[in-house]
């Protein structure tokens, strides 16, 4: 199962490249990411399958793992509505989308219920 790591990185050139080379080289994709700075600490989400790994790579490295957490990851339609589409279904439940992020055709959603907000999906 494909798990969303929020990870701390230092705000400097060379971050991404040194932390994509680590997980590389350990064999383990990244499906997924983003970052953004955030009161001045940069925060980056790696939506991985091995958690387990690249969570130990991190904290070798002296980096903060925030957050590990199951995430909804949902392929839609490349077409103008998709994510109305898919945040309508989870707002009705009452579920809230903590984070999102995605490319074309898909989507990753951090939401405060995965279990109620899987079932509208």
């Amino acid at each position: 199962m494909l798990k969303d790591l929020t990870v701390v990185v230092p705000d400097r050139p060379g971050t991404l490249a040194h932390i994509a080379e680590a997980i590389g080289s350990a064999g383990i994709n990244i499906e997924g990411f983003s970052g953004d700075n955030v009161e001045g600490s940069a925060v980056m989400h790696l939506l991985v399958e091995d958690a387990r790994t690249v969570r130990k790579l991190m904290e070798d490295a002296g980096l903060e793992v925030r957050e590990e957490r199951d995430v909804l990851v949902v392929d839609t339609e490349d077409r103008p509505g998709a994510l109305a589409s898919v945040a309508g279904r989870i707002s009705a439940t009452g579920v809230n989308i903590d984070f999102f992020y995605g490319v074309r055709g898909r989507l990753v959603l951090g939401v405060e219920d995965f279990d109620k907000a899987e079932q509208a999906l």
